[in-house]
């Protein structure tokens, strides 16, 4: 029996839209089913996509490179692309076409943007600046038709671009310093808080660190520990939850809040906050909106 075949692209936006100093094409969010392929075809705008979960292979030209959950891929004008679905997972990810508009004065800071996307020689990058949470803003900053919908939706999409900028030219920094001469034991712990820091939205990222800092990962916690007096997990941990706590103080759902720091199900995120502080989320909440003190972590005690 075929196994059947699950494709399906949430467009929130489709025309052509003049932000300034880009215009965008089209934003959207599409999920398919383990295997799926999606039809080869040339690229007729720059493309920011991102991957949420799963996994797969985007094909570029002809050259193909696997991609999963938290890589961001850019595709220029041009390529011929396709992507295809891992037989074991479904995939899912979200993107973003525009061009960019070269008489429009703001131009000139988006100049080395372009010329770093039109330069690149490998097509993905782990994401290190949380993009998955501009494109979400952007859904619903369309989704709301709001007056002012057009002016915020320039913010957002911009917030993509320059991140994403920034998540290659990362990468391309960390290459050529792994390359160089060896890094004394304090510069690689400064490198493992400073990855801590920039990860610290997404409560997975820190299986990628040891390939990001280019150290094997018992090294890495046993010279951390060391230096530090605690453990890189339980640093992790306090760094995700000042974010998830300024989050609830900022009245996010919790749904979101899990959702954005990468918890699969909101079970799981309440179950992780409360081992985290003793309370539930909601508990936590309903203590700072009546101005009652809140616990400290519990593993701290």
């Amino acid at each position: 029996m075929q196994l059947a075949k699950f494709h399906f692209d949430n467009i929130y936006w489709q025309k052509k839209c003049d932000l300034g100093h880009i215009v965008l094409d089209q934003i959207g969010d599409l999920c398919c089913s383990a295997g799926y392929e999606v039809d080869e075809h040339v690229q007729w705008c720059y493309e920011i996509s991102y991957i949420v979960s799963g996994s797969g292979t985007f094909i570029v030209d002809g050259e193909r490179f696997e991609v999963s959950r938290n890589q961001v891929v850019l595709n220029r004008p041009g390529q011929r692309h396709q992507i295809i679905s891992s037989t074991a997972d479904p995939l899912r990810y979200v993107y973003v076409g525009f061009y960019f508009s070269e008489s429009h004065p703001d131009y000139k800071f988006y100049h080395d943007i372009r010329k770093l996307f039109d330069s690149l020689l490998h097509f993905s990058t782990l994401d290190t600046n949380n993009i998955y949470r501009f494109f979400c803003d952007s859904f619903s900053e369309i989704i709301s038709g709001d007056t002012m919908m057009l002016e915020m939706l320039k913010t957002y999409v911009s917030q993509i671009i320059v991140n994403a900028y920034r998540d290659f030219c990362h990468d391309t920094r960390n290459s050529y310093r792994q390359a160089r001469h060896t890094r004394s034991e304090e510069q690689i712990v400064y490198s493992i808080l400073n990855y801590i820091e920039s990860n610290s939205y997404n409560v997975n990222e820190l299986s990628n660190m040891a390939a990001a800092l280019g150290y094997s990962y018992p090294y890495l916690s046993q010279l951390f520990s060391n230096k530090m007096g605690c453990s890189i997990q339980s640093y992790s941990r306090k760094k995700l939850f000042e974010q998830i706590v300024e989050m609830i103080k900022d009245n996010r759902s919790f749904s979101d809040i899990a959702a954005t720091v990468g918890y699969s199900s909101l079970g799981s995120f309440s179950r992780a906050f409360t081992n985290y502080f003793g309370i539930s989320p909601k508990q936590y909440r309903d203590r700072l909106a009546k101005g009652e003190s809140v616990p400290e972590s519990q593993e701290e005690k």
